[in-house]
């Protein structure tokens, strides 16, 4: 790992996530590789419930409509 003064510590291998957020601050999507093209793409509800992650997980919430964990 090395501290360089334009883009700070760099090391090899490290990942580089990218995310886009909308207006609410939910994130819609994801490039986990910097390839410019979006990796996972999140949907969510009316109520603002992730309902979709793009990884095949489902989010569970509880009866406050707080997500108390995310099954695989």
């Amino acid at each position: 790992m090395c501290f360089d003064l334009s883009s700070g510590l760099t090391d090899d291998g490290e990942l580089d996530d990218r995310g886009t957020f909308n207006v609410v601050n939910e994130q819609t999507a994801r490039d986990i590789d910097d390839d410019t093209s979006n990796d996972f793409t999140f949907v969510y509800d009316a109520a603002g419930h992730l309902t979709d992650d793009g990884e095949n997980d489902e989010s569970v919430y509880d009866a406050s409509r707080q997500r108390t964990f995310v099954r695989a």
